[in-house]
């Protein structure tokens, strides 16, 4: 019966990891311009995705952006407190779950711009979006599709 029983925990742990390690932080914090509406789209579609977001939009971005570790050319027009980790951007759930599940020891990661069919913006995905990672004002290539 011991023999049976602990292959049967063992595939019972795992299972439980591999679903909850891609699972996103149930709050986080969105500081970002008060007149910037896609920013709002943006919290909005993480809201579908499970996550209680909490709105900043009196506050000092370039400051964040500072204390965060965000390289200038990946300076967006939101910025993203989730987990022990900063978004920057318009970043897809497909990165962010890949950011939560392998957990790499940086600042965050970034999408460049406003890509047409990147979470919060309109349009169809019209080319591979290219995420960043970055960590001490240091950005290098973090997942591309």
């Amino acid at each position: 019966m011991k023999r049976l029983l602990a292959p049967l925990l063992a595939c019972s742990f795992l299972a439980t990891t591999a679903v909850s390690a891609n699972d996103l932080p149930a709050e986080a914090t969105l500081y970002k311009d008060p007149r910037c509406d896609c920013c709002t789209a943006y919290a909005h579609y993480l809201e579908t995705q499970g996550v209680r977001i909490t709105i900043v939009d009196d506050v000092a971005l370039d400051s964040i952006k500072k204390q965060a570790g965000v390289p200038k050319n990946l300076a967006s027009c939101h910025t993203l407190e989730m987990g022990k980790y900063w978004i920057e951007g318009h970043v897809p759930k497909k990165a962010l779950a890949t950011l939560f599940s392998k957990q790499p020891d940086i600042n965050g990661i970034g999408l460049v711009g406003m890509p047409k069919g990147s979470p919060g913006m309109p349009g169809a995905q019209e080319a591979p979006f290219k995420i960043y990672e970055f960590k001490n004002n240091k950005d290098h290539s973090f997942m591309t599709f």
